[in-house]
């Protein structure tokens, strides 16, 4: 069985200190792109995929680094507190 990793989507913020940082939002924040992995690994392969982008030209001091994972699949599970362990 192969395992599939993530695509996500690379973005930066540029500040010129840490206390610039907005709320998210794809507005402010600069996509670099969507990174999709090229290779997939069966589980235990001690292999990677390894992706480089350039980011800039950059006008401030530093920047913020945001990764965006879409969900391909989400379950809810409600657990009740008087719920035991061996029952969930």
């Amino acid at each position: 069985m192969a395992v599939c990793k993530e695509t996500f989507n690379l973005y930066y913020y540029e500040a010129d200190n840490q206390n610039e940082l907005p709320a998210w939002n794809e507005v402010d924040f600069t996509k670099v792109d969507t990174i999709a992995a090229d290779r997939r690994f069966k589980p235990g392969e001690d292999q990677t995929n390894k992706e480089t982008r350039e980011i800039g030209p950059l006008k401030k001091k530093g920047l913020f680094i945001a990764i965006q994972v879409k969900l391909l699949n989400l379950q809810n599970r409600f657990y009740s507190k008087n719920t035991s362990k061996s029952e969930i």
